[in-house]
């Protein structure tokens, strides 16, 4: 394994263990960022942009939340294993496996953060209306935390993926 590939992997490591607390430090950095180098688009833009990035949020933590429910529904139809010997189907082995309670874990974490990002685009939409830039800039950090929730979720379902190739 190279020593890139291990320093990749203790930080997501690390970003697993509090990815809530993560998502909301790297929006507001990235948001940070941006206010020091570019400008604020017009008031209708903002507009625009808080409205679809708020659809989209709540679009795919409809999603996440369908993902969480058919992973939770099918492991109660999932009978439970004693020995590696017992194992039949990548279904068992998925969820008498390690990764099934990370999985539910950070895909939980996962719909919390995109929760919390589009109940401060709610919150940015109804109290400061009138400030566009604090609302462009509520907007930019739910999309940040949008990108990433995507980023996690395709993580989780590669481990997943390689789970059923090594079986």
């Amino acid at each position: 394994m190279s020593l890139w590939l291990l320093y990749m992997n203790k930080i997501i490591d690390i970003y697993f263990r509090c990815t809530i607390l993560f998502d909301i430090i790297v929006g507001i950095v990235f948001c940070v960022c941006h206010y020091k180098i570019a400008s604020c688009p017009s008031v209708d833009h903002v507009s625009f942009i808080a409205s679809e990035t708020l659809s989209i949020i709540l679009t795919m933590a409809g999603f996440v939340l369908t993902f969480l429910t058919i992973i939770v529904t099918f492991k109660e139809s999932s009978k439970e294993i004693s020995t590696e010997k017992d194992i039949t189907t990548i279904k068992e082995h998925f969820y008498n496996s390690t990764l099934y309670p990370e999985t539910v874990k950070h895909i939980k974490n996962t719909l919390k953060s995109l929760i919390i990002a589009s109940i401060f685009i709610y919150m940015g939409r109804i109290f400061v209306s009138e400030n566009h830039v604090l609302l462009y800039y509520v907007s930019l950090y739910g999309i940040v935390v949008l990108l990433i929730s995507i980023l996690k979720s395709l993580y989780i379902i590669s481990k997943v993926i390689d789970l059923q190739i090594a079986k």
